[in-house]
This record gives structure tokens, C-alpha cells and sequence, in this order.
């Protein structure tokens, strides 16, 4: 009897959430390892849209995917402005920046401990950083 590899929710979520951020173009993507600075989350997932209409659009995007796949959405924020949508799923907080917005809260400094997940091309699956 051959054992299936068990898939982290978590990890699944993120793999989702990249996938759907760059079938609408989102850009910049980055996943950060935040659970060993935070107790609010052990995964950000950024990604930034050029226009309110795109940050929208990658939001409907990811919140339709991850319905589909079975994840809860505790929380959404930000939707109605479209500059920076924040949406908790618990373990994993996306954030979805309109440029502008995202440049100028530069979570990526104010994480800039927490280690980077390595991204393949495609985007389909975000890889635990090195020594994870």
C-alpha cells in the first residue's frame, strides 16, 4: 500500500493564490515567511495590480479560486478603494497593492527578516525558502 504525500493546506492556498495573481497579470509577486516574527500569519502573499480595475480583478480572481478549492475567507479589507486589498484566510494573508500604494508601505522592508519563498516561472507552486 503506497502512502499519498500529504500537501499543507497552507502551502496548496499559496500555490493557488500565486497561480491566480499572474492568470491576471498581477506582478511582483513575493510570498513571505512572516510565522516565526508574527502571530498574525505564517504567509504573506503580495502581488501588485497597475490600476484599481486590475487589483480587482486579480482579487475576484484569487477569492473565486480558493473558493473552488475549498478555503475559507475569514476577512477581506480594502475592496471598495482597490489600493491595497488585504484578504485572511488565516494561516495565509494576501495582499493585492495597486502600485503606488504598495511602493509606498514597502511591506517588504518592514518584513525584511522574514525569508522569501523561491517562485517558479509559472507561478504554480511557491517553494519553501532554504532551510525551511
Amino acid at each position: 500500500m503506497s502512502e499519498t504525500p500529504h500537501t499543507d493546506p497552507a502551502d496548496q492556498l499559496v500555490a493557488i493564490t500565486c497561480r491566480a495573481c499572474l492568470e491576471k497579470k498581477g506582478s511582483d509577486l513575493v510570498v513571505l515567511e512572516v510565522g516565526r516574527l508574527t502571530t498574525l500569519a505564517d504567509v504573506f502573499v503580495l502581488c501588485t495590480g497597475n490600476t484599481h480595475r486590475q487589483v480587482k480583478a486579480i482579487v475576484d480572481e484569487v477569492e473565486i479560486q480558493l473558493k473552488r478549492a475549498g478555503f475559507t475567507l475569514y476577512g477581506e479589507e480594502g475592496a471598495l478603494e482597490g489600493l491595497w486589498v488585504l484578504l485572511d484566510y488565516g494561516d495565509v494573508v494576501v495582499h493585492v497593492f495597486e502600485r503606488e500604494t504598495r511602493y509606498f508601505y514597502n511591506l517588504e522592508r518592514l518584513w525584511g527578516e522574514a525569508p522569501r519563498r523561491t517562485l517558479p516561472e509559472d507561478g504554480a507552486q511557491a517553494a519553501p525558502a532554504a532551510g525551511e
